[in-house]
């Protein structure tokens, strides 16, 4: 069977006599301190599950994160070795940055917990991983603030492609504390053109 974390995974299939083997749930969705690995695939040589990546903490926190462009962050599963072993699932990326700092990731950077691929003949893909940034100090209540968050990176929480006929790993889960006005999702980028929220969240 193939691994679940932040995202979970459902069955997969075996070539020759069809076997349907349930694949693992989700897990570690819960609080602001994501810590877990993500698990391995099943079968022979199963993908393994990605590690833990820890940014800073709560109480020391990183000032500011830049990614350039080319760079990358990453905890993905890895793809299953042979006929129909699972994928491993994406595992957990936590990253701790001061408001006043603030975080940058320009184009073409990367910032993954992917789900491995299944093995061929009907492995599974592993599930996708957690992404968490936790922002520290108190949030500014003004829309402009001095960190300048410009997100144009890619995070990606896939699940993991299949080996024919099984199936693909689930999303994975991505969360944030509360953004401030004028902010909004994980990364808490600037709000859409012709859209804007007056709160804190």
């Amino acid at each position: 069977g193939h691994a679940g974390h932040g995202g979970s995974t459902t069955s997969n299939s075996t070539n020759g006599t069809t076997v349907t083997v349930q694949g693992g749930s989700s897990y570690d969705l819960e609080g602001d301190t994501p810590c877990e690995m993500g698990s391995g695939g099943g079968g022979i040589r199963g993908g393994s599950g990605g590690g833990v990546i820890v940014l800073g903490t709560k109480t020391s926190p990183l000032w500011i994160l830049i990614l350039e462009t080319g760079g990358s962050i990453t905890s993905d599963g890895s793809t299953a070795g042979e006929m129909g072993g699972g994928g491993g699932a994406g595992g957990t990326v936590s990253a701790s940055i001061d408001w006043r700092g603030g975080f940058r990731a320009d184009y073409k950077t990367h910032f993954t917990a992917v789900g491995g691929q299944g093995g061929s003949g009907g492995g599974g893909g592993g599930g996708g991983g957690v992404v968490h940034v936790q922002w520290t100090s108190p949030a500014p209540v003004e829309a402009t603030f001095e960190g300048s968050n410009v997100s144009q990176g890619v995070l990606s929480l896939r699940g993991g492609e299949a080996g024919s006929p099984g199936l693909s790993g689930r999303y994975g889960f991505a969360s944030s504390s509360d953004c401030p006005p004028g902010r909004a999702g994980e990364l808490c980028d600037p709000c859409p053109i012709g859209t804007y929220k007056t709160k804190c969240g």
